[in-house]
């Protein structure tokens, strides 16, 4: 566990750091109050903590009887509590239930924001904690990812269902689950071609995936998780806004908080679409996936 803390911490190093610089800029000077708290609110929101939460925490502050001036140890302090108190309830770890049918998790995002690895990380962790595990590759038209889940299988020791180049994708779901169904499969899997968000024929098809896994059961998929690269920050938002109004998006995995100084967008994604986080993503290794938790995840991004 110090591990995983001290490798989050080293992860959103970039975030932190620029927090931590317009911080210090805005304690630099002998200012009025209310100065300071204007330019700490404009430090919040260039971390890509969002309009709102930024304005709710210049809120708390301006309403505190300070006996002192307003310090950068008071700041920070008020940033982790808020955080903490947004993020708490959408946070959610994976729990497979005993079922005489598979938990089935469908896998969407756009192109080149994690989802294929996310994907093969979950399964290593599945595997890991005894579950039997099917992967159905789904992506039948991006050249070469048929083969990257094959190594992710692999990897995983998961078994893995697939079919030829643009290939029907909903047929190879449908074929999956009945294979899970059929062979007591615990988990599946299933992976989606990366599709933008504005598209409106693989969106479509989206749609088909889980209308086709509801013709086996009603209840899949049981998970329906968005991908999102956190390198792109606040245009994570839009790519939200669209997934869930086409199907249900019910979890969300933030990957490449290694690699960005846009952690903070986290924050807005919940308080604007009340969707729980499941896992984030700080690396390329089989074990740089993580479930996620509120408190370690504000620590790390303002301390």
């Amino acid at each position: 566990m110090r591990q995983w803390l001290d490798r989050l911490k080293t992860g959103l190093s970039k975030t932190s750091a620029n927090l931590n610089v317009n911080l210090k800029r805005a304690f630099s000077l002998n200012k009025p109050r209310q100065e300071v708290l204007d330019e700490l609110e404009e430090a919040l929101i260039l971390s890509d903590l969002g309009v709102e939460c930024s304005s709710q925490i210049i809120g708390r502050l301006a309403k505190k009887n300070f006996e002192q001036t307003i310090t950068k140890e008071i700041v920070v302090e008020c940033v982790v509590q808020h955080i903490c108190e947004i993020l708490t309830p959408y946070t959610k770890t994976l729990t497979i239930p005993d079922s005489s049918s598979p938990y089935t998790i469908l896998f969407s995002g756009i192109n080149g924001s994690g989802k294929t690895t996310s994907l093969g990380k979950i399964a290593h962790q599945l595997r890991k904690s005894g579950k039997k595990v099917l992967i159905a590759a789904a992506d039948t038209f991006r050249a070469s990812a048929k083969e990257q889940l094959e190594i992710w299988a692999h990897r995983s020791e998961s078994d893995i269902i697939s079919g030829d180049a643009n290939s029907d994708p909903a047929s190879i779901a449908y074929k999956a689950l009945v294979k899970a169904k059929q062979e007591r499969y615990d988990v599946l899997l299933i992976d989606t071609a990366g599709r933008m968000h504005n598209k409106a024929s693989l969106m479509a098809e989206l749609q088909k995936i889980s209308k086709v896994l509801q013709k086996i059961d009603n209840s899949a998929p049981n998970l329906n998780l968005l991908v999102l690269d956190a390198t792109v920050g606040q245009t994570t938002l839009q790519q939200v806004e669209i997934f869930k109004s086409i199907t249900n998006i019910n979890g969300i995995v933030l990957t490449k908080l290694d690699g960005t100084s846009k952690a903070g967008v986290i924050v807005p994604i919940v308080q604007n679409f009340k969707i729980p986080i499941y896992y984030i993503g700080i690396g390329e290794e089989i074990d740089d996936l993580s479930s996620f938790s509120a408190e370690e995840f504000a620590r790390a991004l303002v301390i």
